[in-house]
């Protein structure tokens, strides 16, 4: 796992604030520096790349430099929030061989009140086409307090609609108040036991068979 810093987004409960709010120092590098890296890692034993943050998003270009740069055979992931452009979604096409994406919102307002990110839907629902057309997938859906009817019930049946019932799906429920989260009353607390259940039996609900949760 190679982290850098940035996001494209601004998650106002973020747990990783300190690398996609540019808090931490990180090591200034380039292509080739990344790449010596990179070849270390896979010495070691490292079977792929995953591209993290923040956000991989504002170095693909370091990234499509960078691997240019590697002679060794080994898997990329692109671990995103899933919010790029489409020019990006095509330079990924035939780099990345799995997604690792974020489907935070079911609709814009949401996205748009919580990380600052308008138009989030058709952003995200385009890329996790382009995603599941040019590699393998696998969807990290946060579960938030407030939100199984606006977000989490939109998304998993667009999930089960557009890719299929198959789609390897992560439910997660471990979200936690950080950073400023408590400027929004529904964010300043945990999840509870109805939450959680009612998650799941949504996903039951709109037919999702490869589901992990927890």
């Amino acid at each position: 796992t190679v982290f850098t810093l940035g996001c494209t987004i601004r998650c106002i409960h973020c747990q990783n604030w300190g690398l996609s709010q540019w808090q931490e120092h990180g090591t200034p590098m380039g292509p080739r520096g990344m790449a010596l890296l990179i070849a270390r890692l896979r010495e070691q034993g490292c079977r792929n790349i995953n591209m993290v943050g923040g956000d991989p998003t504002p170095y693909c270009w370091l990234w499509l430099r960078t691997m240019a740069h590697v002679d060794a055979s080994i898997a990329t992931v692109w671990n995103s929030n899933s919010y790029y452009s489409r020019e990006t979604s095509l330079l990924l096409a035939g780099f990345i061989d799995l997604y690792l994406l974020d489907f935070k919102y079911g609709n814009d307002s949401c996205a748009a009140e919580i990380s600052g990110a308008p138009g989030y839907w058709e952003a995200c629902t385009r890329n996790h086409l382009m995603a599941d057309r040019y590699g393998e997938v696998i969807i990290r859906v946060l579960v938030l307090p407030g939100h199984n009817k606006c977000c989490t019930k939109p998304i998993l049946e667009w999930i089960a609609g557009n890719l299929g019932p198959w789609t390897r799906v992560n439910l997660m429920f471990q979200y936690r108040s950080e950073w400023r989260a408590r400027e929004h009353k529904e964010l300043g607390r945990r999840l509870n036991r109805h939450e959680t259940d009612e998650a799941l039996l949504i996903a039951r609900e709109v037919g999702l068979m490869n589901l992990v949760s927890g």
